[in-house]
This record gives structure tokens, sequence and C-alpha cells, in this order.
């Protein structure tokens, strides 16, 4: 076999020629394209990647936040709670006040008025008693009870001291008159024995009248012109009243 030099370094050259062209007009163009392309793709990469860690740190930071918000809302419905408690405290307290109050001042006025009422109680029950002995004391007994009660007046008027005694003479020295009233009217004898010891006591000259007031339930009431002598029982009853009354009213009574 023969081999063609001049064949063969003419295709030689007309394949260098080619690998020039190639290289020139095809190859360098493809591999700027595929440069720009690459650096295009790995631009989008970048941009890709840039855009994944955005949503990570996105993602993240909505985790947080939600987390946050989890925990906000815990700690809000931990404080409302506790602040429902508080405020139902105060108010149970409150009430518990309220009713404490509500029941001293209903317990303040049961026992006004049972205060009251026991001293209303003790009046009427001061007053029945009152009116017991005046209607026992008015009945009339046996001998009555003016002539002992008249008795104690004069008898009084005895046990005066003797300055007194003068004092009483010197009322009834101008022409004044001792008037004795008695529950009820005196008989003869026990007029003449009054005016007796009367006129012994201040005066043998003094006028003695005589008169009759039921009201002083029995006994008997000496009246000088400035002086009245009492011994009765409408006065002693009256005393007895007014102590009974008086004692009632005193700090510490039950």
């Amino acid at each position: 076999m023969r081999i063609d030099w001049w064949t063969l370094a003419l295709q030689a050259a007309n394949f260098l020629v080619l690998l020039w062209l190639l290289q020139h007009f095809l190859y360098r163009p493809v591999q700027g394209i595929i440069a720009e392309r690459q650096q295009r793709t790995e631009g989008v990469i970048a941009e890709a990647n840039a855009a994944k860690s955005a949503a990570e740190g996105l993602r993240h930071e909505l985790e947080g936040q939600r987390a946050a918000i989890v925990t906000e809302r815990e700690h809000a419905l931990e404080e409302a709670h506790a602040r429902a408690k508080q405020e139902a405290a105060a108010l149970l307290e409150r009430a518990r006040a309220d009713a404490e109050k509500l029941l001293a001042e209903q317990r303040q006025r049961i026992e006004q008025e049972r205060a009251e009422a026991a001293e209303a109680l003790r009046q009427d029950a001061i007053d029945l008693a009152v009116a017991i002995a005046r209607r026992l004391l008015a009945e009339p007994g046996e001998g009555g009870a003016d002539g002992p009660l008249l008795g104690d007046a004069l008898a009084s008027l005895e046990a005066l001291s003797e300055p007194e005694r003068r004092e009483l003479n010197g009322q009834v020295a101008d022409g004044g008159a001792v008037q004795v009233v008695t529950a009820a009217p005196l008989d003869a004898a026990a007029s003449a024995e009054a005016t007796r010891r009367l006129r012994e006591l201040v005066g043998p000259d003094v006028e003695v009248q005589f008169t009759a007031d039921a009201a002083l339930i029995a006994g008997a009431e000496l009246h000088f012109p400035h002086t009245v002598v009492r011994h009765n029982w409408r006065d002693s009853l009256r005393e007895i009243e007014e102590d009974l009354r008086r004692d009632g009213r005193a700090p510490g009574h039950a």
C-alpha cells in the first residue's frame, strides 16, 4: 500500500484549519455561553440558597415567635388566673366582711330590742306592782292606816330639834293654821287627839283644820304655812317607784 504524503499533508492541513475554525468560531462561543449559563446557574443556585437560608431564618424566627406567643399566652393565662383568683378572694373577703358587719348590726339591734323589751317589761312590772300596792293599800282595813301614819307624822314633829320647832312655831305665831290632811276623814276622837298633840308641839292657840284627800291612799300630811310634813302611802309609793326606775337606769344593771 502506497501512502500519498501530499494528500495526507493536505488532509492534515484541512484538519488543522477545521480545528482552528471550530476553536475560533464554535468552541469559544460555546464555552462562553456555557460559562455564562454556568455563572447564571450558580447565581440562581446562590439566590436559591440565599432564599433557602432566608426561608430557614424566617422559619426559625416564626417558630421562635410562635413559641414566644405560646409562652406569652400561657403567661397571660396564668396572670389572668391568678388575678381572677385574687379578685375572687377579695370578693369573698368583702362578702365575709359585709356578712359579719350585717350580723353584728343584727346582733346589736336584737340586743337593743331585747334591752328595750326588758326595760318595757320592767317598767310594766313596776307600774303593775305600784298599781297593786295602791289597790291593796286603798282597801279599808281594820281601824284604817291613817291613824298610825298620822301618829308617825306627829312623832316626826316631836323629834325635831329645838331650832326647827321654833321655826314652825314662828310660822303659826301670827294666826297661821295647821292643816291636817288624811286619806279618809278622821272621827271626832282622832281629830281631838291630833289637835291636842299639835298644840302641845307648836303652840296652845294654833288653829288646826282637818280635810281628806283620797289620793294619799293612806296616811296624813301636816301643812304648815311654809312647811309640809308627809307620812302617806302616795309619797312612799312614788319614792319607791322612782328608786326602782332609777336603779333600772343605773350603769351595769342587767
